[in-house]
């Protein structure tokens, strides 16, 4: 799996699951642990509680969705609610689900 940040302005990452299929995920004006992390975003902050954030996520998701590791809703919740960071969260997805994923940090360009 490969991920890539997205070219959709309305979207923080894509993942490319293999060659047919990809998934679109993290609403960019959406709060999750790794946009309050990130220093350069306008909705940085370093008050806010990461379990709290978990919580009402898992309010709005599918929670039999979470056990697959190619839906929308895992992977919002495991990289971007999670861990502080994307590296760290990345590294718990690829053990709790036994995929490999190679991040790219570049924007995705279709290939």
């Amino acid at each position: 799996m490969k991920l890539y940040k997205s070219p959709n302005p309305a979207y923080l990452y894509v993942m490319r699951i293999n060659y047919l299929n990809k998934v679109y995920f993290g609403d960019t004006m959406t709060m999750n642990v790794i946009n309050m992390t990130d220093k350069r975003r306008k909705i940085y902050s370093t008050e806010f509680d990461v379990e709290k954030l978990k919580e009402e996520y898992l309010i709005c998701c599918d929670e039999q969705k979470l056990t697959k590791y190619n839906t929308v809703d895992s992977l919002e919740y495991y990289l971007l609610y999670n861990k502080p960071s994307l590296k760290a969260s990345i590294k718990e997805f690829s053990t709790r689900f036994g995929v490999y994923i190679k991040y790219y940090n570049e924007q995705y360009d279709g290939n």
